[in-house]
Parts: C-alpha cells; structure tokens; sequence
C-alpha cells in the first residue's frame, strides 16, 4: 500500500512539473510581444532584418511590410533606387534553411510559411503617399481592428510612415467609431521620421488619443556613422575580426546573406526598433523613460518620446523629426574632446 501510495505521489508530482512547464510555455508565447515591421529595404534594413528573424522568437510577428521612405522609392535614383520588394521573400528563404537548427534552441521561432504568410507590400512607388489603399495598409488595418487580442501591438516604421497612415487613414474613414479602441492597442517606433505622413496625417489626426510614440535619432550610433561615434571600447564588436569570426563566416544561409563592408558591420540602424521591445528585465516598455537596449528617452508631447538633448544648445524641431535636422548628425564630425565626451553619452543608451 506504501509503495502503492509512493508511486501516486511521483506521478502526481511529475504531472504537476508537466503542466507547470507547459503553463509557463504559455505564459512566455502570450507574453512576447505583437509585432508589425515597416521597411524600405535599404543595406541596413537587410541587415536588420537578419538580426530581427534571429531574434523572431521573442516576438509574435504580425507583419512585415514593404514601405517606402524619403531616401528609397521605386523611381529614385542612385543611392535612393529601391530594392526590389521581394527581398523580404528572399530573406524568410535564408531563415527557412535555418529554422531546423533555430528550433534546437527554442521553440517559440515562428515557420517560415508563418512570416511569409505575413509578408505583404505597401505603396512604393512615391514618398509619403498615403491615399492609396494597398494590400499592405488594408493588413496593417485588419490586424489594428481585430480585438481578440489584449495585448499592444508594436509598429516599427524602419522607413517611412506612409504604411501606417494608409492603414489610420482607412480605419478613420471606414471604421471612425474603432479610432479610440485601435489607438489604444497601439505602440509606435519611428526610426526618424523618413517621410511627411506623421506630419501631415497621423499626428493632427491621431496623436491625441496619446499612443505611445518614440521617435529615435539615437539609433544612428547602430547605422553608417558607427565608427565615427561610437567609443573606442565598443568599435571591435563591429570590427572585421569579430564580425568575420561571429557572425559573416559559417554561420548559416541567413548570415551569409548578412550585408557586411568587407567583412565589418555596415549598419543596422533600424534594429534599435525591436530591440526596445525585447524582455530584458528593464521594464522599458511601460516607459521609454526607463531606458532599454532600444534607447532612453524623454516626453515631449502628448505621449510622444524623443531624445534627450545632448545639452542645452539644441534645440528640438517644432516638425518632422529625420535626417535634416538630426542630432546625431550634427555631432557626427566632432573632434574637440569635450564634444566628443558629449556626443558619447547621447549614444550610451544604445551602445552600453
């Protein structure tokens, strides 16, 4: 009867570690967050978006849309030529050899059928347009309307904010009633602003429902001026010997589609965007002010975030927030040590 009794102890207490393991699976799936990701497909953005599929468990992905932005549209020319959309299908093809091996690791990776099933276009063929109602706005939209689903939902604008202002654009017009509703599930991150939508649409028409909104110049330190700004302790990270060793060399399809210069980092300037909404303990999610490996950041209207000024003598713009009137860009050629020092600290958010 006792070893009767021992043995119904055992299997109790085995079935209890079973679904507490399988609760906590749960748990951690319903807890990643919901993510949609907007990019016009520039070097950075494919090297980003490596980095981003290597980092898709933690996430739900809900979307990933093709976009245009003032440097790259169907038409431009030169440096801002766009890259054919169907990079993204390509680039869920790399991850689609890899997913065996990424599914030893965790479990949560999304299939690659999922992301691509995901994947939709939006207006390229403009800057800022967003009156046409394309496949991709009419997703972003769907997925902004829906209600099953309690938690946030994360838009990364890795390009412009036309994508986003189609999808707005049509819910107000179809769908006035949801505005409040879909405001309110909403999270934005704005890698600059590489358009005028924010401008001229979202902010006068949605801004004030207080959507959490960052708008990031400290991303910069991660794009093309890495090596000017970033300080000395931190460059060899990006360096050839160790970006050749850890990430460019025999580290599967996906990586070796990694856009590198010669063998170094090139730029990643929009990984900023998801790496804010990855669980690191920081809890800067509940506040951009808190600080996180996406950046820190201060309230400077509404519920809208942007960069604490490096001191005193700059001055925030009253509109568009990008590349004209950047501060990164405006420190990017000190040499003065003071400015230096300064420059330093603005980035050390991110580069810490």
């Amino acid at each position: 009867m006792k070893r009767l009794f021992f043995l119904t102890a055992i299997v109790l207490i085995h079935g209890m570690m079973a679904t507490a393991q399988t609760t906590r699976h749960v748990s951690l799936v319903s807890a990643r967050p919901r993510i949609i990701v907007t990019t016009d497909g520039e070097a950075d953005d494919r090297a980003s978006m490596v980095r981003f599929l290597l980092s898709s468990n933690e996430f739900d992905v809900e979307g990933i849309i093709n976009s245009s932005s003032q440097f790259h549209w169907v038409g431009g020319k030169g440096w801002n030529a766009f890259h054919p959309a169907e990079w993204v299908e390509e680039y869920i093809g790399y991850y689609r050899k890899v997913y065996p091996n990424l599914l030893l690791h965790d479990k949560g990776f999304p299939s690659p059928d999922s992301l691509l099933s995901k994947w939709k276009v939006e207006n390229v063929d403009g800057v800022g347009n967003y009156d046409e109602r394309t496949d991709g706005a009419r997703f972003m939209a769907d997925v902004l309307l829906a209600d099953g689903d309690p938690r946030p939902l994360w838009i990364r604008a890795w390009g412009g904010c036309n994508t986003l202002a189609s999808a707005l654009k049509i819910i107000q017009e179809d769908h006035p009633d949801k505005m409040p509703e879909v405001a309110a599930r909403m999270r934005l991150f704005l890698i600059w602003e590489q358009d005028e939508a924010y401008q001229r649409y979202i902010r006068p028409n949605w801004e004030h429902f207080n959507i959490p909104t960052i708008i990031s110049d400290q991303f910069d330190c991660m794009a093309y001026i890495w090596n000017k700004v970033l300080p000395s302790q931190v460059r060899p990270y990006f360096g050839k010997e160790w970006m050749t060793e850890h990430i460019i060399d025999g580290h599967g399809a996906l990586c070796d589609a990694y856009p590198d210069k010669n063998g170094a980092f090139n730029g990643e300037g929009d990984t900023p965007a998801f790496l804010h909404t990855i669980d690191n303990g920081l809890r800067n999610m509940e506040s951009p002010g808190y600080g996180g490996w996406g950046g820190c950041y201060l309230k400077v209207r509404n519920n809208v975030w942007m960069d604490p000024a490096p001191s005193s003598d700059f001055v925030r713009p009253e509109g568009q927030w990008g590349f004209g009137n950047s501060w990164s860009k405006a420190m990017e050629h000190y040499k003065d040590p003071a400015l230096v020092a300064m420059r330093t600290d603005y980035f050390k958010p991110l580069w810490r």
